[in-house]
């Protein structure tokens, strides 16, 4: 089992719940042999659902009885307590006993519980939710989704690294390419947040800036055109200095930098 990725399922959260989330376990094991299920929710509605049809040896179900309901606020679901089947999975991650969580129940109270357990990466303030949505070429990853209402500047250049730093992860043989979406390609156009953004990105002194982050070594992002929408942004090499453990962005020109963010395969 130790070979195993252990993932931390909320059997409880979301619509049809628990028989999809265990139709949804039941058929990535039947592709996939490398996983170990800690499924957390009512033992007595799993274990019919589950019937056999997953060897004893890949899943643990971890009884609870409690869950947060979709229609609690964030505040709401995470007030429910301890022992709901959303806050123990993550609480497992927290733990090290599980490697990732999965949760098909309320995102606000996902969030909240998830930021309560395994707080923010050093420097980055907000979480984002982000998505694979297809392309011409392959995939892209989409942040942020709706995870926040509203954003400063800063948020939004954490969440280009964030982003540029999982599309690394899933897809290690490309470079992610970026663009950034506003109203218009006209500089006049966006909210002031939106304006600032590419100041407070850059933090232009000599032509470099400084920036946080976890990404990986050599992690190199290219500011592209997207849409006719879009002007063109920078060129920007991002490299990671091992000492401080921070990002070193030498910067080639830029000019405006917009809400939503894509990460594109080259």
């Amino acid at each position: 089992m130790s070979d195993l990725i252990k993932i931390a399922v909320d059997a409880m959260g979301g619509d049809g719940s628990p028989k999809k989330i265990i139709d949804g376990i039941i058929l990535n094991h039947s592709a996939n042999k490398n996983n170990f299920f800690k499924i957390f929710g009512d033992k007595n509605k799993i274990d019919p659902l589950i019937n056999g049809k997953i060897p004893k040896e890949f899943f643990e179900i971890i009884h609870t009885e409690k869950k947060i309901e979709s229609t609690d606020s964030p505040l709401e679901g995470a007030k429910r307590g301890k022992d709901t089947s959303m806050w123990l999975a993550i609480q497992s991650v927290k733990d090290k006993e599980a490697d990732i969580v999965i949760s098909a129940g309320n995102t606000g109270a996902l969030l909240v519980v998830s930021k309560l357990n395994l707080k923010m990466i050093e420097n980055i303030d907000k979480p984002a939710l982000s998505a694979l949505w297809p392309n011409k070429k392959g995939m892209s990853v989409v942040l942020d989704l709706g995870a926040n209402i509203e954003c400063s500047s800063k948020n939004l250049s954490d969440f280009s690294i964030m982003g540029a730093s999982l599309y690394t992860s899933l897809y290690p043989n490309d470079k992610p390419n970026v663009a950034l979406l506003n109203i218009g390609s006209e500089e006049l156009k966006g909210n002031e947040t939106i304006k600032e953004t590419s100041d407070f990105t850059l933090s232009i002194t000599g032509g470099s800036a400084t920036l946080a982050s976890s990404t990986p070594s050599h992690l190199s992002i290219k500011f592209i055109k997207f849409f006719p929408q879009t002007s063109y942004l920078a060129k920007t090499k991002i490299s990671q200095q091992k000492s401080n453990q921070k990002v070193t962005c030498n910067v080639s020109r830029t000019r405006h930098l917009f809400w939503s963010v894509f990460f594109l395969s080259c």
